[in-house]
């Protein structure tokens, strides 16, 4: 009898945490305006992921502290996302993965320069992308004559007395140091 007792604490605890746990996941345990937010998913509540009702849980938080014009905005997005073709919403969603798992201070810089660019003027706006779009111009013609330079100064670096070969390497690894400490990985860093 004895060795049976820690088995019933055991079963007992079980017993009594399991209710408690499902309780607290439960719909009915989210608070009213949650419940009001989330309704669309009340009945398929239960057979979500806990990661999933997280997120749920969490956008319905900052829905309730929208006011009217954001959330018709939040709602314009939504529908201009569900338009979009599966194809680039797979995109989107995979680019969004990818900035959530850049450092807080990448994630910084790439807001700075996304306010930098929703405040240049329109035409400035088209001119760039003009200039990204065309196969001649852009990062694929910058790619192409940096190439062409990097050569160019090769040729000249083998022809330099060795004691300038040394400066000029210390000088390369101090600026490569420098561009690693600010680590700018795209061109939107620039």
């Amino acid at each position: 009898m004895m060795r049976f007792l820690p088995l019933a604490y055991l079963l007992t605890f079980l017993l009594l945490a399991i209710p408690q746990a499902h309780g607290q996941d439960s719909f009915a345990a989210l608070s009213e305006p949650e419940q009001k937010i989330l309704a669309p998913f009340k009945d398929k509540w239960q057979e979500l992921s806990p990661e999933r009702r997280k997120k749920l849980r969490k956008g319905a938080q900052r829905w309730s502290t929208m006011n009217p014009e954001q959330r018709q905005q939040m709602k314009k997005r939504f529908q201009r996302f569900q338009d979009l073709p599966p194809e680039q919403r797979r995109e989107l969603r995979q680019r969004h993965q990818r900035f959530k798992e850049l450092s807080p201070e990448e994630q910084d810089r790439r807001r700075q320069r996304w306010q930098r660019w929703q405040q240049l003027p329109p035409d400035k706006k088209e001119e760039l992308r003009r200039r990204w779009r065309q196969p001649g111009d852009g990062p694929q013609r910058d790619r192409k004559e940096r190439f062409k330079r990097r050569q160019e100064l090769r040729k000249k670096f083998r022809k330099l007395p060795p004691e300038e070969k040394r400066e000029l390497r210390r000088k390369w690894r101090q600026n490569r140091q420098q561009r690693q400490k600010n680590a700018q990985p795209d061109r939107w860093s620039r």
